[in-house]
């Protein structure tokens, strides 16, 4: 009797994990599917010529790359240039970003005249859906451009 109710119960466990696992999987691609659109927040930063600002677009995730255009702006000269930019968040820096840590990121932004710079940044998270962000923009190997800004996770377009 005890070794038929323990087959039973084995039976059941079996049944309830099989049953549970899709969803599991499920729960963890749309938890990774909320962060494919992310919303950063316009940001200037002062230089010894003028306020530069640089107006971003939605950064969409395509792999473990992060996309998105730029507008930047230079007053007071009323110079404007567009660009993209590309930032690596490999799966484990998502989930870590998820946990609520802090991450590290970099890529690289290309103006539209085919120019190309370094960037680096740090995202912390303040809850689930949002934070800041740091970015160093690479002028050279010693001159930079630092912004400060807010993002804010967007779910996708369905």
């Amino acid at each position: 009797m005890a070794r038929v109710y323990f087959q039973t119960m084995r039976s059941f466990w079996i049944l309830l994990l099989a049953a549970a696992v899709p969803h599991l999987s499920a729960g963890a691609a749309d938890d990774f599917d909320r962060y494919s659109v992310i919303l950063v927040a316009p940001a200037r930063a002062s230089i010894y010529i003028g306020r530069l600002t640089v107006t971003p677009g939605p950064f969409v995730r395509a792999g473990s790359t992060y996309k998105a255009t730029l507008g930047v702006d230079l007053a007071p000269y009323f110079y404007h240039d567009d660009a993209k930019v590309q930032i690596d968040v490999p799966a484990g820096k998502l989930q870590a970003l998820r946990a609520g840590k802090p991450i590290d990121f970099s890529g690289r932004v290309t103006r539209s005249n085919g120019q190309s710079r370094r960037i680096a940044g740090r995202a912390v998270p303040a809850n689930p859906s949002s934070g800041t962000i740091d970015i160093r923009v690479f002028l050279t190997s010693q001159v930079t451009i630092s912004f400060s800004t807010t993002y804010r996770v967007a779910a996708p377009a369905r």
